[in-house]
């Protein structure tokens, strides 16, 4: 996963920065959850459709390991 949100949303970075916390230190079962709720900064916007099935890929990936 990449850090390149759109920088004119509030808050673009909360989700990245927490992953990150959350990779480095604790319950990687947390991680798919995070992956998810980054999906709030795209809800609404179609031109997005494929980031967000990617997302939701890669949180279902990350259920299975």
């Amino acid at each position: 996963m990449t850090d390149n949100q759109n920088s004119s949303i509030p808050e673009p970075k909360r989700e990245t920065r927490e992953i990150k916390e959350l990779i480095e230190s604790g319950p990687e079962i947390d991680i798919p959850d995070k992956i998810r709720s980054m999906k709030r900064i795209w809800i609404g916007d179609d031109s997005v459709k494929g980031l967000l099935m990617r997302r939701e890929k890669g949180a279902v990936f990350l259920k299975k390991v």
